[in-house]
């Protein structure tokens, strides 16, 4: 059995088992809630999509988990733009509406980001940049 981490992601802790398996480790609180979402969503657009797309074979809400099989080959990029043309064709054909999505809350996020750094990291700055980054939380 060969294990290998791949740690150089920001949301999740990744593994790689016996290089036919993905596991997806939810780093943080803050992503276990786009982790649902991807299990709701990546299945509708594996249907549609001219690429593979994570199946998942396995979820786990506790701890907060994904497995899938490894999806081998290589990244669609700019030596491909056929490639990468088909595969924003079909994604924006797509109709939202009919897609498992919730909008994010993201201004309530902002603002308790905002009140959490005002009131645990401005305090260890120095006062020239205790105003400056009023300023930037304040919108200015």
């Amino acid at each position: 059995m060969t294990l290998v981490a791949i740690d150089n992601g920001y949301d999740f802790h990744v593994v790689v088992l016996d290089d036919a398996w993905v596991f997806r480790f939810a780093r943080r609180p803050g992503v276990v809630q786009a982790l649902e979402q991807e299990v709701e969503l990546l299945p509708v657009l594996a249907r549609t999509l001219p690429v593979e797309v994570p199946r998942f074979a396995h979820v786990s809400r506790e701890p907060p988990y994904v497995m899938y099989p490894l999806i081998k080959g290589a990244p669609l990029v700019n030596e491909d733009p056929q490639g990468v043309k088909a595969f924003l064709e079909a994604l924006h054909s797509l109709d939202s509406r009919s897609l498992p999505l919730r909008a994010p809350a993201w201004v309530d996020e902002y603002v308790e980001r905002s009140e959490r750094f005002a009131r645990d990291v401005l305090p260890l700055l120095e006062a020239d940049d205790q105003g400056r980054a009023r300023d930037l939380l304040a919108g200015a």
